[in-house]
């Protein structure tokens, strides 16, 4: 029996859906593809036909947690507020997400260098598109919107570096402050960046 795209596409779906709920529930390393399988109603085999092994089922499922995550930040990142308002309220939605999706958990959870199953690379992925987001963010902010590419991506990789402390500090507990914390960062780096770009200019 030939299979047309869109059954294709749905069993492909239906596949990485039930590995998303069996991650969840048991984590990667405790969930089989058998289970997978078996909780996909699908043959074993058929996984075969749509990922090359438990790697690339791994590396898929968490993939769409990361592409849903970073729709969200777009849409924070899109909503119509000062530079500041956006970068705090990125950074909460992200929080947001990651603590509501526990595939994402079990990954900010680890280690980069102890990550499995390709996970590493992945993330690197996801700070790329990320940083191309805090870039965007911070030319929308009126005198900042001319910085100089690289001052730009200084400033970018400035945030996203003390967002992941920040994001350790809530993981491990201060959820209480973090917010408060994080908007008052946010606002004295981009008056301090902006106060020596505009020195800058009037040399």
């Amino acid at each position: 029996m030939v299979r047309g795209k869109k059954q294709d596409k749905d069993i492909k779906k239906q596949i990485l859906q039930s590995a998303l709920e069996l991650f969840a529930k048991f984590g990667f390393k405790k969930t089989a593809v058998d289970e997978i399988a078996k909780n996909a109603r699908v043959a074993k085999g058929t996984i075969y036909n749509y990922f090359q092994d438990k790697d690339d089922l791994v590396k898929s499922a968490f993939r769409e947690e990361l592409e849903l995550l970073f729709k969200r930040l777009q849409a924070k990142a899109n909503e119509n507020m000062n530079s500041v308002q956006k970068m705090a309220n990125v950074f909460m939605e992200k929080i947001k997400v990651i603590s509501e999706s526990p595939v994402l958990l079990q990954v900010w959870s680890q280690k980069r260098n102890e990550l499995e199953y390709g996970l590493e690379k992945e993330r690197e992925e996801f700070d790329r598109r990320e940083l191309g987001l805090f870039e965007e963010i911070i030319k929308s902010g009126n005198e900042l919107a001319v910085l100089p590419v690289a001052d730009l991506r200084e400033l970018g990789e400035l945030f996203q570096n003390a967002f992941r402390g920040f994001e350790i500090s809530y993981f491990e507990g201060c959820q209480n402050w973090i917010k408060e914390r994080v908007e008052k960062f946010t606002e004295m780096t981009m008056e301090g960046f902006k106060k020596i770009f505009m020195q800058d200019k009037k040399k």
